[in-house]
């Protein structure tokens, strides 16, 4: 009998068709297929782990087919099932030898002190997002500021306190190329450039204007700093020479992403004008190639047609040779229900979305709005929170001509919210906004009413039949009395032939994660103790547990 053409192949070339490939694949399907084939998986070391997706029964498989040191990256995340406590209590950090890239989402201070102690040297990538209202403790906080001198990192991103950016010490001449931080001050940006000569990527998500004049006194001779290609900011109350300053440090960046908040608008220092946005560009940054940009005002003095002329006195300067012609760059113009103007460049660049309908929106653009533009403009949403009463019923000339094609067509996750009487015939319409083959976590919230059992079920129902590809049902009711009938009535018959594991978040706002799961196996339930669990929790775990599913309390 011939051997298969894959098993001829040298393990390496093996190898590297398995990258491609998600834990499950590989160790559910592929190494079943052949012995000859499970010794070539035997020996594969480049295993990427995200246990945010991983239900305990297969936790425990993991843990006895995956050798650490075969383990290059891991994502763990204290919401989720498979937590950073879960995670020590069958790993010890110091055996990921091979650990390229770690990212710690929320976990708890104990588990992240461990994770920093025992960094592997051979990280480059590391990732914390903590808590807003995480308090840490001295111990953590010199972790945090002594993480340069153990690992020699070339990307860091940092969603945390200032006061750790603040205490951040960066060895001169550090390697890291690529930089995200949460929280930024004028005068830490300042000494980022001075401080990483390797840096080529620099994005601040909260950056602070406050000690601006400071920083950046009137008599203040400035260098540029060559070495930043890629620079992101978002901030709020940017003036247009505030900005000027900040940005003349990166004279050579190839991309820019700018976002900003101003309640007041003046329009004679503006951020909103595009000339001059132009003349700033054709001085100072000769070498970018793309920008990106969302700026956000509130609006309350006119209305009708009186806004729509104002929407197109931002558009107009947008309209010269130099954004159309010679940079192929157009932008758009919107109103949102008569008080906030957003002028941001097509597509739109940010990953999280609140759609409203046409009927809330004025709009003026540089491109002409085809149905094809139309689409593109949302393909950087991953992101995006809908209202039910936003899913038009009747099918638009736009939709038709689009044939079948969604406006969100990469939209990963959907936050939905239950707020229409009329939802049995627009759950069916949502494809017409969202590419449902594309999604991956649902969140539902809903009111509570005498209706609520019944309107929650058929929505439950109605999303799993249109869609494939679900990893997450995530179910909020505000407050965890309000939810007592639902729990018990609902979900045991909606969901009993696709739940794998249940989350429990015991906090004042109750919400429940169903985790759904393509690869079917046989599951225990976990023994947790019921603490915070008021009557319908204990009433859905005694459920879960009658039929063989998993659930998990934080």
């Amino acid at each position: 009998m011939s051997l298969s053409p894959l098993l001829i192949l040298p393990p390496e070339v093996i190898h590297h068709i398995i990258d491609y490939l998600d834990y499950e694949d590989i160790l559910w399907s592929l190494r079943y297929v052949c012995r000859d084939l499970k010794e070539k998986i035997e020996s594969y070391n480049r295993y990427r782990l995200d246990y945010r997706c991983i239900p305990n029964v297969k936790f425990k498989k993991i843990c006895s087919l995956i050798r650490p040191e075969n383990v290059i990256s891991l994502i763990l995340a204290d919401d989720d099932a498979i937590s950073s406590g879960v995670f020590l209590t069958q790993f010890n950090i110091k055996d990921f030898t091979r650990l390229y890239s770690l990212t710690l989402i929320r976990i708890r201070e104990k588990h992240l002190i461990e994770f920093l102690q025992h960094l592997s040297p051979s990280t480059k990538y590391l990732s914390i997002e903590h808590q807003d209202s995480l308090t840490l403790s001295h111990e953590t906080i010199e972790l945090h500021s002594s993480i340069l001198t153990k690992v020699r990192l070339s990307q860091l991103h940092m969603v945390t306190s200032n006061f750790i950016i603040i205490n951040m010490r960066w060895p001169a001449d550090y390697a890291i190329q690529n930089l995200a931080l949460r929280r930024c001050s004028c005068k830490q940006y300042l000494n980022l450039l001075r401080c990483l000569p390797n840096l080529h990527t620099l994005e601040l998500l909260d950056f602070s204007t406050n000690d601006f004049a400071d920083t950046f006194p009137f008599d203040l001779t400035l260098a540029s700093f060559s070495h930043v290609k890629s620079l992101t900011i978002t901030s709020n109350m940017m003036l247009m020479e505030m900005i000027r300053l900040v940005i003349s440090l990166t004279r050579s960046i190839h991309y820019l992403k700018l976002s900003s908040l101003t309640r007041v608008l003046n329009i004679q220092n503006s951020i909103f004008d595009g000339s001059q946005w132009a003349n700033f560009i054709e001085t100072n940054l000769s070498e970018l190639d793309k920008f990106e940009f969302l700026f956000q005002t509130f609006h309350t003095t006119c209305s009708g047609e009186a806004l729509k002329q104002k929407l197109q006195t931002f558009v107009t300067p947008f309209q010269t040779s130099f954004w159309r012609e010679h940079k192929h760059w157009f932008v758009n113009c919107t109103c949102i229900k008569g008080e906030l103007i957003e002028l941001y460049s097509i597509p739109l660049c940010q990953s999280n979305h609140v759609h409203d309908s046409k009927d809330n929106l004025i709009s003026c653009s540089t491109l002409v709005m085809t149905p094809e533009n139309e689409t593109a403009m949302m393909d950087n949403v991953s992101h995006l929170s809908l209202a039910l009463t936003d899913i038009p019923i009747a099918i638009s000339s736009a939709q038709t001509a689009r044939t079948h094609e969604a406006l969100y067509r990469r939209t990963t996750h959907l936050r939905l919210r239950l707020n229409s009487a009329d939802y049995k015939r627009r759950i069916w319409h949502l494809s017409s906004l969202v590419d449902m083959a594309y999604l991956r976590q649902i969140s539902l919230s809903s009111k509570l009413d005498k209706d609520s059992n019944v309107r929650i079920n058929y929505t439950v129902d109605a999303l799993l039949k249109q869609t494939v590809n679900i990893r997450k049902l995530q179910i909020s009711f505000g407050y965890r009395h309000q939810y007592d009938q639902i729990l018990i009535n609902v979900f045991p018959s909606t969901l009993l032939d696709k739940i794998i594991y249940v989350v429990f978040n015991t906090g004042s706002e109750c919400r429940i994660d169903f985790i759904l799961d393509r690869h079917r196996c046989s599951t225990n339930a976990r023994a947790e103790s019921l603490y915070n669990l008021d009557e319908a929790s204990v009433s859905l775990v005694d459920w879960l547990k009658v039929n063989n599913r998993e659930y998990y309390i934080y």
